[in-house]
């Protein structure tokens, strides 16, 4: 039997594909190993200091606590784990445990890219597997999601192992193999807990294919009961722990983001134009991930011409991919976070790669099909070239702008470099800190900064509920607040509890930040005045 060309030219494509991620783990390493004041302005997100600070204070004895004061659950269970086990060697305020941070997510972006080249590939076609694996490995904007400290990429290593494991198996999955896959899905939600949604999408899949099988109810009940119980088990120690710390079993952190986000707002006008709404504010940046822009049109006509060549094809080729998987679970994932939150790419991040998989192997698997029709090879050189080219123009523009996992990276340009300094030398050893975004100095500065928003410290979180913050910030005895203006503005005349409350301030400093997309913005300490 004759190999198809695909396959008879795997030994090349496969040396292209380690030569690729090998330069591409390299450039990511020297990403992190940057100084902070350059990689914090570009795409590290600033809290990724809240993990290192808690795993500062756990392994100083205080507990679980960002202020070593009170205690908090806001943090996802093995990226604080990692975060101790990097904290663990070196002096408090050591930028050490960061880069290590960073090397981590280096190598997990390298790791799923790998992942993504692997799951492609059970459609048998090796060029698009190792072009789909190495475009999204290259991109800057999924690559700045990634390396931006936080536990995105080792969430997203976990959910595509946990896939790509389960792929093959599906079909005739056995009581051992399910409950391997309850294991990997109990690994990706302590990466991050709304990964349990995945195993809610692997056991539909299991139960819709046993109902069109028409198999009996115990051969279906022993396909999705041991992955329901190991993942269940899996969660029972950090169960435990919250419990213990917190008296919840989830992170208040989510008690807390609710106060920032309304979701309401949008859907008063009807879920469906709510949901609309929302997503509209938030396509370009989705667009921007996926290589469609700044040739917007372009690269539209081009996925067009591929959707009509799929679909107008005589030659069809089944691709396999489970629905509720690749279709069902990343909406699911999106609408959950655009209802309960905002929906950026760095919480899509698990969406997208499940998208881009399904759609690069859908493609793939056309193109072997159809790979005698004279049009088929010229169309896909282009559609890569075009996308790789967006991805290129996007990336630098994203580089520049300091928007990589958040379109605020460059006002920690203002917080690290400016307001950092001037909290070491003029804020006493004794003397609290209040603030909303608090990771960079809870981290660095030596003080106890108290955490405001509530993701990082369990006490303030009633406080902002009942619109008492002015009173509770007294009662903690801080003496100064340091954040931006509008920050303190938009919560304090909401959640404050006092008719104006810079009557209860004096204006100590104020730091103007001087370039990027909030150019003037004003970063303001404040003191306390007297109790």
């Amino acid at each position: 039997m004759n190999e198809s060309p695909e396959r008879s030219s795997g030994g090349g494509m496969t040396a292209v594909l380690f030569a690729g991620l090998a330069l591409g783990l390299l450039l990511c390493l020297l990403l992190a190993w940057l100084p902070l004041r350059v990689t914090l302005p570009r795409f590290v997100f600033e809290d990724c200091f809240y993990y290192l600070r808690v795993a500062r204070s756990i392994v100083d004895g205080d507990g679980s606590t960002f202020d070593g004061i009170h205690p908090t659950n806001g943090y996802h269970p093995l990226w604080l784990l990692l975060s101790i086990l990097f904290v663990w060697p070196f002096s408090p305020g050591s930028g050490a445990p960061a880069h290590l941070l960073l090397s981590s997510c280096a190598i997990l972006h390298t790791l799923t890219a790998f992942l993504i080249y692997k799951m492609v590939n059970l459609g048998g076609n090796r060029t698009v597997a190792v072009v789909a694996a190495l475009l999204w490995f290259f991109n800057y904007n999924v690559a700045g999601i990634a390396m931006c400290g936080l536990e995105t990429s080792l969430f997203a290593f976990f959910l595509a192992a946990t896939v790509y494991y389960y792929l093959p198996r599906r079909v005739g999955l056995s009581a051992a193999q399910s409950a391997k896959v309850g294991v990997l899905v109990g690994l990706t939600a302590l990466s991050r807990f709304d990964g349990a949604l995945l195993g809610f999408a692997i056991a539909g899949d299991q139960l819709l294919g046993a109902l069109f099988r028409r198999e009996r109810l115990e051969r279906m009940a022993g396909r999705v009961i041991p992955m329901s119980a190991a993942g269940t088990a899996m969660m029972f120690p950090w169960i435990a722990w919250s419990y213990s710390i917190s008296g919840v079993i989830f992170p208040n952190s989510g008690r807390a983001v609710h106060l920032w986000y309304s979701p309401e707002d949008h859907l008063k006008s009807g879920l469906i134009r709510g949901l609309v709404r929302i997503f509209s504010v938030h396509a370009p940046a989705m667009g921007k991930l996926y290589g469609f822009e700044p040739l917007t049109l372009l690269s539209l006509v081009v996925f067009a011409v591929f959707l009509i060549a799929l679909f107008s094809g005589r030659e069809k080729r089944v691709v396999g991919l489970p629905f509720i998987v690749f279709v069902v679970y990343p909406l699911a994932h999106s609408l959950y976070y655009a209802l309960y939150f905002r929906p950026y790419n760095r919480y899509l991040y698990p969406a997208h790669l499940l998208i881009f998989t399904g759609v690069s192997a859908t493609i793939g698997c056309w193109l072997l099909a159809n790979r005698n029709r004279r049009f088929v090879r010229p169309l896909g050189i282009a559609a890569t070239a075009l996308a790789a080219l967006n991805m290129f123009v996007s990336s630098v523009d994203t580089w520049e702008r300091g928007t990589a996992s958040v379109n605020t990276h460059s006002l920690h340009w203002t917080m690290f470099n400016r307001a950092l300094p001037w909290i070491k030398e003029n804020v006493k050893p004794h003397e609290k800190i209040g603030a909303f975004n608090s990771g960079i100095y809870g981290y660095f500065s030596g003080r106890t900064v108290v955490n405001l928003d509530g993701v990082m410290n369990d006490s303030v979180i009633p406080a902002l509920e009942e619109r008492r913050l002015v009173p509770y910030l007294y009662s903690e005895r801080i003496t100064y607040i340091v954040d931006w203006e509008s920050t303190l503005d938009n919560t304090f005349n909401v959640l404050g509890g006092v008719p104006d409350y810079r009557r209860k301030f004096v204006l100590v400093r104020t730091f103007e930040q001087p370039w990027g997309p909030y150019t003037g913005a004003r970063l303001l300490v404040l003191r306390l005045m007297d109790y």
